[in-house]
């Protein structure tokens, strides 16, 4: 099992959205473990074709999930970018990818030209390794959009999100927002979530089996988990001085 450590440092992610052309969008999400590019090319109402690239990866399966993403073709561009889940299961796919492809066919959708979000999550209080509270912070194109402090699992401030938990009730929480505030609200929450990272010192090397993890995506999928191994390599990176150098392949199609 992991060995918990100090959180240290400052989480980001960043994730640029940009329209190429009036039938085609692109997508780059990176953070300390993964690194994946998206092309989303649709008609004005259908996708008509999706493919990318895994950059770096927590496990050697991961790059096989850009495949599972062609069952979009021929679907409905969205307007919520949660709204891809009634259209593709989203534990049989990369979390990240699932999360990637949705905010690109919303993207299509609203005929938005460009958009970076830059997300940041950091353990409040001197004692990292014990303290309860964090921080996390979204910007949007670089104008902070929304901030929580957690304690634990909970939204704690702003109050009128006081109480909100990141697990039970989430999703219904979000789908009571409008869109835009939906989106920046499901983009953090997935920030806080992957975060957690940094509270591992050690990590496994392949994955249990399903009686001790239930399928959760594309790798943790009973027909391909037994092939599954941590690519330590690949998702090695840390970004807590800055995102400059973050999803630096904006300007090219995955």
């Amino acid at each position: 099992m992991s060995e918990t450590s100090p959180f240290e440092g400052c989480y980001r992610r960043v994730i640029d959205l940009k329209a190429w052309d009036e039938h085609t969008v692109v997508g780059w999400l990176e953070d300390d473990l993964h690194h994946f590019g998206l092309t989303l090319i649709h008609d004005g109402r259908v996708v008509t074709d999706v493919h990318g690239a895994a950059r770096r990866y927590p496990w050697t399966t991961c790059p096989g999930a850009v495949a599972a993403l062609a069952d979009l073709i021929g679907k409905p561009l969205v307007a919520r970018c949660t709204d891809v889940g009634r259209q593709i299961e989203m534990r049989q796919q990369c979390t990240h990818l699932f999360d990637l492809v949705g905010l690109l066919s919303a993207h299509a959708f609203h005929r938005r030209d460009h958009r970076r979000y830059h997300a940041t999550v950091e353990v409040l209080g001197e004692d990292k390794a014990r303290s309860p509270w964090r921080r996390a912070i979204l910007r949007r194109d670089g104008v902070p959009v929304m901030s929580w402090d957690l304690e634990g699992n909970q939204i704690r401030v702003p109050a009128e999100f006081g109480g909100q938990s990141m697990d039970r009730g989430f999703r219904p929480w979000t789908e009571s927002l409008d869109e835009e505030p939906a989106e920046q609200a499901t983009v953090l929450r997935r920030a806080v979530f992957v975060s957690g990272a940094r509270f591992k010192e050690s990590r496994i090397e392949a994955i249990p089996g399903p009686s001790e993890v239930p399928v959760v995506c594309h790798s943790y999928r009973l027909d391909i988990r037994e092939g599954a191994r941590r690519d330590a390599a690949a998702a090695s990176r840390r970004f807590d001085q800055g995102d400059g150098e973050m999803v630096a392949l904006v300007n090219s199609k995955p």
